[in-house]
């Protein structure tokens, strides 16, 4: 705190950050002249889903995630893949029948 702020107007909004969507977040926040909160979060921890993962909202979170760590969203996006090329392959093996062979 700089030695102009007042200690009162910085106490009232201490408590009611914990109440306010845009209060303080992430490792480092600053309280602004004008009442408001600026925060920092780290590059390095993975984002925080803070609402229920929904269909609408099901993009906006996997193109955070991509780009947090574009790699790992790769290696997932070829797991899945390859999971799927092998449910495939073993739906047409077996449906081809034993005069096909």
């Amino acid at each position: 705190l700089s030695t102009s702020a007042d200690p009162a107007r910085v106490a009232r909004a201490l408590a009611e950050a914990r109440f306010d969507p845009a209060g303080p977040t992430g490792r480092l926040a600053l309280l602004q002249p004008d009442g408001t909160w600026q925060s920092w979060r780290a590059a390095t921890t993975a984002p925080e889903l803070d609402e229920p993962l929904t269909i609408a909202n099901f993009r906006t979170v996997a193109g955070n995630y991509a780009s947090w760590s574009p790699l790992g969203f790769v290696i997932i996006l070829a797991g899945l893949m390859s999971i799927s090329v092998i449910l495939g392959l073993v739906f047409v093996v077996r449906t081809r029948g034993s005069r096909k062979r």
